[in-house]
């Protein structure tokens, strides 16, 4: 109940004062990302992952969704913001559930939602919350039942307090998630009762020291951008020095994911890992490798630009 507790007051306080962490470091990692910002059905598809181990970013859940979507069973996700697990769950419960995709897309969609207009109304709407609120672990049912007990939804899930406001259109949804496929989502709706999920709440600095097994399969997502807000000196050197205390958790012929790139060779002088001279230089291509597909419109840093996205790449012989 104290996590409960915890959390909970956390949620109040963001919901109320989205500048409440403004002057923290944990400010850029507080609010919940409600859908992922990556093309995980273009680059999940480099791995065959059924029947692996696999650690990952906890962030919006999604990658939890298409990992298993693609055969994955054992998931450990981690995340510094205790918040993503109350989130997923609700995610996860809906599933369960056996919600329609309409129905799950009109819950958990705020912008942009087709023919909705810029505000999706139905967004967390209470008739479908009292559909999937049973499907709930405990702790996340005492964490949503207070939150919809306190607050409108449209409060509670209006963008830039509790909740991020980057989220993508709907027809970039269809490009980057599975599971917006009508026949992926029912398979999903089957799968998610058989996943074995396990939350890590972690700064990604200190996770080599709290891992306790190892991994077929690691995805850090696009914690790489964010390298300049973890380290303020030398963030490329920092972020290579974390990569290589986390290799000893991947199994032999494992993959690891250092970092999701958006128009991979584009130059941005804002962000270290944008500078491939610099990036090259702690990544080398005789270590590393690069996978390139089709990138998300909505965040690329120059959008008029047509630079793919990129994953870069460890196998660990």
């Amino acid at each position: 109940m104290d996590k409960v507790i915890k959390n909970l007051n956390i949620a109040k306080e963001l919901i109320e004062d989205k500048d409440k962490y403004r002057e923290d470091y944990s400010y850029y990692f507080r609010q919940i990302y409600p859908f992922t910002t990556e093309n995980l059905k273009g680059h999940y598809q480099f791995f065959n992952l059924k029947g692996k181990d696999a650690l990952t970013v906890q962030g919006s859940g999604d990658q939890i969704l298409e990992l298993r979507l693609n055969g994955v069973t054992n998931i450990d996700a981690f995340d510094i913001n205790s918040l993503t697990e109350f989130y997923f769950d609700l995610k996860r419960a809906a599933l369960k559930a056996q919600i329609s995709k309409l129905e799950f897309l009109e819950f958990f969609r705020y912008n942009d939602y087709p023919r909705f207009g810029p505000d999706n109304k139905k967004c967390f709407n209470h008739e479908t919350f009292l559909k999937i609120k049973d499907f709930l672990q405990e702790d996340s049912y005492c964490f949503w039942m207070n939150l919809f007990l306190t607050y409108p939804p449209e409060k509670i899930r209006r963008k830039n307090y509790l909740f991020s406001d980057d989220e993508s259109r709907e027809d970039i949804f269809k490009e980057t998630l599975n599971y917006y496929q009508e026949d992926k989502y029912k398979e999903l709706c089957t799968l998610i009762n058989d996943l074995n999920y396990h939350f890590i709440e972690s700064d990604i600095r200190n996770l080599p020291n709290i891992l306790t097994k190892k991994y077929d399969f690691i995805d850090l997502s696009n914690i790489i951008r964010y390298s300049e807000k973890i380290w303020n000196q030398n963030p490329l050197e920092n972020y290579r020095n974390l990569i290589d205390k986390l290799v000893p958790f991947l199994k032999p012929n494992g993959n690891m994911i250092v970092g999701y790139l958006y128009q991979a060779d584009t130059e941005c002088s804002n962000y270290e890992c944008y500078q491939s001279k610099l990036r090259n230089q702690y990544f080398p291509l005789t270590e590393y490798k690069y996978y390139y597909f089709n990138g998300v419109y909505d965040i690329k840093h120059q959008p008029q630009k047509k630079d793919n996205d990129a994953i870069l790449v460890y196998h660990k012989r």
